[in-house]
């Protein structure tokens, strides 16, 4: 269920509610004898309360929804990941081939900035964003690699969340 669902879901029960507010509104209030009723404030905020309880309620049961079929879904894609990964082993060898790979990928994510800073980077504020965005990257990558190198020096099996994106990544570079 997408959250904008929920919003109009909410929406529409808070609309029907409504309705049915002003239509039993004859039905909750008495008329004195002069012909005026009191008790016009009372039922507006008691009506004001009842919507927002409504709207606030479906609102939360919708996100129960959302989160909880996500969550479902991610867990059950980590755990076959998770699995399909724990049954292969990486040698040292394939570990050193990653980290060269990921260095090279670190390296290679200033290639063109010149080029973009002419094209996209009309300002000096968007320049330094691209120059801020490619060093990011390059960190991101660089520790990546460190931990890769890490795991192949000591002869431990490395993350399994960091083997598939140094994967991911060197199939870019082939």
């Amino acid at each position: 269920m997408q959250p904008l669902a929920v919003f109009s879901f909410a929406a529409i029960l808070v609309g029907l509610s409504t309705v049915l507010l002003f239509l039993g509104k004859d039905v909750l209030v008495k008329k004195n004898s002069s012909g005026s009723d009191d008790s016009q404030p009372i039922i507006m905020t008691v009506g004001s309360i009842i919507l927002l309880g409504i709207f606030l309620t479906s609102l939360f049961i919708g996100r129960e929804f959302i989160y909880e079929s996500n969550t479902t879904d991610a867990v059950n894609i980590v755990a076959d990941q998770q699995g399909s990964q724990a049954e292969t082993q990486v040698s040292s060898e394939d570990l050193t081939q990653l980290v060269k790979g990921v260095d090279k990928a670190a390296d290679d994510v200033y290639n063109g900035l010149e080029t973009t800073k002419k094209i996209v980077g009309k300002t000096e504020a968007r320049k330094e964003a691209i120059a801020h965005g490619r060093d990011h990257a390059s960190g991101k990558l660089n520790a990546l690699a460190d931990r890769l190198q890490t795991a192949a020096e000591t002869n431990n099996s490395p993350n399994p969340l960091d083997l598939h994106t140094a994967e991911h990544i060197t199939k870019g570079l082939e």
